[in-house]
């Protein structure tokens, strides 16, 4: 398609966009105070980009388009007149999704909500790629022979990100900066925008009119929310250095991880479309974004090690364990979204992480190994492993749907709030003076985005093998 003309009028280019200027400077210093390799002070800041990831070229420049539509629009069921069987979207009784797919195809009780996509979308000019910044600052001793302590802190941000954003309800895209200003950018395209505008051939104003519309959702940009994950860790440490007997690898981090993106994969929904979540395709449905992102766990313990005990010509038995305990994550109020193609999951009817958190999680897995040597050259060896040997089952995530229906944000709201929200009409998007019906399954074991919800029960690994 490169080189030919658009329906719009545009000369495709033979790329979609180009990311400049992507300096990533390293610096790291180590100072040693006791001159004798027992200690050492750290510093280090780094600068990371994206590799931005093919999901992007093949959904945003793919000519992707999404039909919405409304089987058994008018809600009949089957001991009502009127009921069309083929409307039937029970994917139940064995049936094959051809089957499915055919019998729906003959259902006239049916409205088409939306179709979406098939145009060119847009990339700023200019845009910048997507970094995290990090700084690592930290200390280690050696406070007796084979054995340190350190402690550090790390910081970690994502000052810029790309994202789709929409002005009009997801009809049209700009893939751009959330935030940045790309007000001199969107002069330039308007001047052209105006040129264009004055021509006398009617598909020169028409270019000149889709130039405009485009330098003004640039004008746009800056007014939107600039994307926040800020990371902010405190980590002690005590390590023994490796040996043929015995190792030891313990932490404790306390961190916090507050902000309004949670990064390239939504934890909240379970999208998995880099750089093209939902989060600035809805400006209205942006409200409450601001908490604890979905894997903030301000408390982690981890602790690992093995000793061997050798028993000469009887053989060398191995003790080993890992044993793991972090803090739940914070839950959200979520509803549903009136728009087509996004539904239930995209409205937080509460800031983020209102909810409760789950309770912290706990993991203790062990290791036996014996091993004989049959002689020099041969060692027969078996082995048990035990992954979570006390059969923890703490609740790891929950059902954060608070409605399956329609509502809009309560703005910087709290769980007293609830109470007043009203539903909104599926159709024109408008409150209407009915409250929601409440998820009966809110805060209780499950996931809203496809996740584990309890810890994996426990299991079992039995070996042998022969080294020669």
């Amino acid at each position: 398609l490169q080189g030919k003309t658009s329906p719009e009028g545009e000369i495709i280019p033979d790329r979609a966009y180009t990311l400049n200027n992507l300096w990533a400077p390293r610096i790291g210093v180590i100072y040693d105070p006791t001159k004798e390799g027992k200690s050492k002070l750290f510093a280090h800041y780094g600068r990371f980009y994206e590799n931005v990831p093919m999901d992007l070229n093949v959904r945003a420049f793919g000519g992707e388009i999404t039909n919405f539509t409304s089987i058994n629009q008018s809600r009949f069921t089957p001991a009502a007149g009127g009921y069309n069987p083929n409307c039937d979207v029970d994917h139940g009784g064995g049936q094959t999704g051809a089957e499915i797919v055919s019998k729906l195809d003959m259902c006239q009780d049916r409205l088409q909500q939306a179709i979406l996509g098939g145009g060119i979308e847009f990339v700023s000019p200019g845009m910048r790629g997507q970094r995290t910044d990090e700084i690592i600052l930290g200390a280690e001793y050696e406070f007796m022979p084979n054995f340190k302590m350190g402690a550090n802190y790390v910081r970690r941000t994502l000052p810029v990100v790309i994202e789709d954003i929409s002005v009009d309800g997801g009809n049209n895209y700009l893939i751009t900066n959330p935030g940045q200003n790309f007000d001199a950018e969107a002069d330039k395209l308007m001047k052209e925008a105006m040129q264009l505008q004055a021509s006398s051939d009617p598909k020169e104003q028409a270019l000149g009119d889709l130039y405009a519309s485009r330098a003004n959702q640039m004008y746009y940009v800056k007014e939107l929310d600039k994307p926040v994950r800020n990371y902010d860790a405190l980590q002690v440490t005590m390590t023994q250095r490796p040996t043929k007997q015995s190792l030891l690898l313990a932490s404790y981090t306390y961190s916090k991880s507050k902000g309004n993106y949670p990064g390239l994969f939504s934890t909240e929904t379970g999208q998995n479309d880099p750089n093209i979540t939902s989060l600035y395709d809805l400006p209205d449905l942006m409200a409450n974004r601001y908490g604890p992102l979905g894997l903030d766990r301000p408390h982690n313990l981890k602790v690992d090690g093995f000793y061997a005990f050798d028993f000469k010509k009887a053989g060398q038995l191995v003790a080993g364990a890992s044993v793991r305990a972090q803090s739940g994550i914070a839950h959200n109020v979520l509803a549903g979204s009136p728009h087509p193609g996004y539904g239930t999951g995209e409205s937080y009817l509460l800031p983020r992480g209102a909810a409760a958190r789950s309770p912290t999680t706990k993991q203790l897995d062990i290791r036996l190994s014996y091993g004989y040597r049959v002689n020099k050259n041969t060692l027969v060896e078996g082995f048990l492993n035990v992954f979570n040997l006390f059969n923890s089952q703490e609740e790891l995530n929950v059902d954060e749907n608070y409605t399956l229906e329609y509502a809009n944000p309560v703005l910087g709201g709290d769980p007293s709030d609830l109470k007043h929200v009203k539903t909104l009409d599926e159709l024109t998007g408008q409150e209407i003076n009915t409250s929601p019906v409440k998820n009966k399954n809110f805060g209780n074991t499950g996931s809203s985005s496809g996740g584990a919800s309890l810890q994996s029960p426990r299991s079992m690994q039995l070996g042998f093998r022969v080294t020669f």
